[in-house]
């Protein structure tokens, strides 16, 4: 949305319930506090999304280029995804070894295990007495 272009499409993350545009919204019911992130106007009108909360994914690109329409905060799934920087990284899939939440918080199985994260992924270092780390070639 830009308020010096009336006509310009308005985010996919910024669209309340009811399908109105939130940003530079005078109705009470459709609002900035009615819709996920923190959105800043630019010095040329628009509004840009600049931060979203943990279990969200910042997406504001397609192709690795900017894209207004497409900005919104992805919520990761809980119980197959997590997401260690919500405004840096895109959701993970969870992998074999350990239960997510959606968010930064992952339980390890078996218990005893070790992850460490690395950058915006959880890579197992060490498996318990007992267990032996299985090292495949797929992207965890």
């Amino acid at each position: 949305l830009n308020i010096n272009d009336p006509c310009t499409e308005c985010p996919a993350g910024a669209r309340c319930e009811d399908g109105n545009c939130a940003l530079g919204s005078t109705d009470p019911s459709c609002s900035m506090d009615d819709i996920l992130g923190s959105w800043v106007q630019t010095d040329a009108g628009s509004y840009e999304l600049v931060s979203c909360p943990p279990g969200h994914s910042l997406v504001n690109s397609m192709n690795g280029d900017f894209n207004h329409d497409v900005q919104q905060c992805k919520p990761c799934l809980n119980g197959t995804e997590y997401i260690i920087r919500p405004n840096e990284d895109v959701c993970q899939r969870c992998p074999p070894g350990l239960l997510c939440f959606g968010d930064d918080r992952v339980v390890p199985v078996p218990e005893g295990s070790v992850w460490v994260q690395d950058g915006g992924v959880y890579r197992l270092q060490s498996c318990p007495t007992g267990h032996q780390k299985f090292n495949d070639s797929a992207e965890l």
